[in-house]
This record gives C-alpha cells, sequence and structure tokens, in this order.
C-alpha cells in the first residue's frame, strides 16, 4: 500500500471510525462476487473486521474450526497485510496452502487494517502437502480431502491481476480513511472550542433548525440543560415575532445573497419569560455528504 506523505495522524483511530461498516461490507461482497476470490478485512493482527465474503468450505468450516488452524489464518493474514509500497503480498496462505493477497489500508502513517483476499488453488500449489496439512492441525482428514476438491481453481496470472486491482481500492480508501480522520479531529478541536466559549455557541442544523452541539453557555443563558436543547430546534425557543425575519435571514444566507447575518431577537427561558438577545449565524463548510449547518453565536443583552 502507498504510505502517503502526510504527517501522522495524532489519534489512534480504528477503522470503525473511520468508515461506515455496512457499507464497506457491501463493497467487499461485490468485489469477491465479481473476482471470484474469498476477501475480509481485518485488523493489523489478523482478526477479522468484516464478515468473511465467498469463503470456501477448507476454509471457513474445516481449517478455521480447529485451534491450531485458526491461529495459522490469523498469523497469515497479519502477514499479508503489512505494509508494502510496492504493491500487494501474494504468497501461499500459511495455514493450508492457498494462494492468498493481501495489503495494508492506512490513514496517512498508521495502519489501519488489512484487506485480504485468496482461497484459490493455482498451478504451484501442493495438492499432496496441503492434505498432509489436515492431520497436522487435527482436523477430518476425509472431510478436508473432500472440501479441497471444491476450492476455486485460478491461473496465477489472473490472481495476480485480481491483487493489483484490490491494491488501487486498498489505496483509494487508505486516502479516505486520512480525510476522515482529519475530519474527526477537525470537528474534536471544533467541539472542544465550542465547549469553552463564553458566549452561547451552537452548530444549527440549516434544513430543519435542530440544534446540533450546544455550549454549555447557551444552555445557561436558556434556562435548560444542553441534552434538552439538542432535543429542540431554533423556534421552539425564539419569540413568535421573531421568526419571520430570522427565516429571512436564514433564506438568504443559504441562497448566498449575504455571508451570514447579526439580529436582535427574543428567546423564550425555561421560567416562560422572554429575554433579549443579539445572535450571529454564519455557514459551515459541508466538506463531506453531511447535511448543511450553520453556526450560531448568542449574546444575552
Amino acid at each position: 500500500m502507498t504510505v502517503l506523505d502526510r504527517s501522522s495522524v495524532t489519534s489512534q483511530l480504528n477503522f470503525h471510525d473511520l468508515f461506515d461498516l455496512e457499507a464497506i461490507q457491501k463493497i467487499q461482497d461485490a468485489f469477491a462476487m465479481a473476482t471470484g476470490v474469498a476477501s475480509i478485512i481485518t485488523d493489523t493482527n489478523g482478526v477479522p473486521i468484516t464478515q468473511p465474503s465467498n469463503f470456501c468450505d477448507l476454509c471457513q468450516n474445516v481449517i478455521r474450526k480447529t485451534e491450531k488452524g485458526l491461529a495459522n489464518c490469523f498469523k497469515s493474514d497479519a502477514i499479508l497485510g503489512q505494509v508494502n509500497v510496492n504493491g500487494p503480498t501474494v504468497q501461499p496462505c500459511l495455514s493450508g496452502g492457498l494462494l492468498d493477497g493481501g495489503t495494508s489500508i492506512m490513514a496517512g502513517k498508521q495502519h489501519v487494517a488489512n484487506w485480504l483476499i485468496g482461497q484459490v488453488l493455482d498451478e504451484s500449489c501442493d495438492i499432496e502437502a496441503m492434505k498432509a496439512y489436515a492431520k497436522e492441525i487435527g482436523a477430518d482428514e476425509e472431510l478436508y480431502g473432500q472440501a479441497l476438491d471444491k476450492v476455486t481453481r485460478m491461473p496465477r496470472e489472473k490472481f495476480d491481476q485480481i491483487s493489483q486491482l484490490l491494491f488501487v481500492m486498498a489505496n483509494q480508501m487508505s486516502q479516505q480513511a486520512l480525510l476522515n480522520t482529519q475530519l474527526a479531529e477537525s470537528d474534536g478541536r471544533l467541539k472542544q472550542m465550542i465547549e469553552e466559549a463564553p458566549l452561547g455557541v451552537a452548530i444549527v442544523d440549516s434544513l430543519n433548525g435542530k440544534f446540533y452541539r450546544v455550549n454549555p453557555a447557551l444552555a445557561r443563558i436558556t434556562g435548560r440543560s444542553v441534552e434538552e436543547l439538542e432535543r429542540i430546534d431554533w423556534e421552539g425557543i425564539t419569540h413568535p415575532e421573531d421568526i419571520q425575519p430570522d427565516n429571512e435571514n436564514m433564506a438568504a444566507m443559504n441562497a448566498g445573497k449575504i455571508p451570514g447575518f447579526q439580529m436582535e431577537k427574543r428567546y423564550l427561558h425555561a421560567d416562560g419569560t422572554y429575554f433579549w438577545v443579539n445572535i450571529t449565524v454564519a455557514p459551515m463548510s459541508v466538506t463531506d455528504n453531511s447535511k448543511p449547518r450553520h453556526l450560531l453565536m448568542v449574546e444575552d443583552i
């Protein structure tokens, strides 16, 4: 896997922090079905993260059902996924001898996962040695032989081509992992700034007006808890007469006619009284597929 020339990320995030596991599972399943190979994504120690795709009966129901066979599988998977800047690693599995390939998934300089494929027989596989392995790991030899006969046969040249495709796809995932890491770190810094701000601050969903994130200062100004504010929208604490002018300003901002706005309006306190505040609203840039949001700053006047 090509190591991206970026500074090492500071947060030790794992694969689950970086990707939508359900979406990755669908990609993995589709890749395995289209190419005819088995596929799985593991952590850096070879422990599975995703569910196996297109696994052969020999590996899934015979070898991995034995203690020694499973341990050897994890060891082999960890080696296959080691960082290799020149391309995928292709070699016989250390647990059974089937041809496997693998590459690493990086987030900057951080190794976060391995994407592995294989479980095929090519012309170089030693069938007799593979049959003898059944006895070594304590598997049923007859069942082992029957499962071995069903393993997918594939020329080494074709498997190498599929492994190169895997390398390219994993490289794209590495770039996305780095971006997701940077977004997560940026979100963490923004959260800290909001929490510590002396003014009332909130991030608001521009489409439905819901408070997405609220700081303690805004909760204190309105006499509510942070959790309570995050369950309502801005109209729920705004004087009815101030909703329309606020909406007009929001519409102008969302249309790009104004860069943001400032206005005085009345908020509803938790005790039932209205009080005047000065609000400043600015759009937030959207760098992914999230909903558009805006930053709200509130001063009690």
